[in-house]
């Protein structure tokens, strides 16, 4: 933020810079200081504003810091339960398929499958769907959804289900 200048006195230039090195902006005609920059290379910066005045004078703004990204990172999900290669007897297979994700955003759907049959869709943390089998061998799996889109799935989880 271009600090605020005391009366008798105009802002004559202003400068938004990272490190040592400043972008002039030109002379303001209005007191909005705003600065687009483009195409900035990813990276962590520490990014100040100057401002100087008629009298040669100038003060400079704390440093904000913040991360460019230019790539959304795709999420991760694990199925924590059940645990591969997990023996239920029929009857006793009830539980929760339970997943966990994660993302460097939002996380909006996790959604639960077994071998390509989609169970069900869970909207928030914890993620579960409730499930009772029967007999058999089962593979689960599940996939995550961030907020702009991007999906991964999880490593497949197979049980079986024993008729004793």
């Amino acid at each position: 933020m271009i600090p605020s200048v005391g009366p008798g006195f105009e802002i004559q230039e202003g400068e938004l810079g990272s490190g040592t090195a400043y972008r002039k902006h030109g002379q303001p005609t209005i007191a909005s200081y705003r600065f687009n920059w483009k195409n900035v290379p990813d990276g962590k910066y520490s990014v100040t504003a100057k401002a100087h005045d008629f009298f040669g004078g100038s003060t400079t703004s704390a440093p904000v810091e913040f991360t460019v990204s230019g790539q959304n990172e795709p999420p991760t999900v694990v199925i924590n339960v059940p645990k591969q290669d997990a023996i239920y007897k029929a009857g006793s297979a009830r539980f929760n398929l339970q997943a966990t994700a994660k993302d460097d955003g939002i996380i909006t759907r996790v959604e639960h499958f077994l071998g390509t049959k989609h169970l069900g869709t869970s909207m928030a943390a914890p993620y579960s769907l409730y499930q009772v089998l029967s007999p058999g061998i089962y593979t689960f799996t599940a996939k995550a959804t961030d907020h702009q889109g991007a999906t991964t799935s999880s490593l497949p989880v197979t049980i079986t289900v024993n008729d004793r």
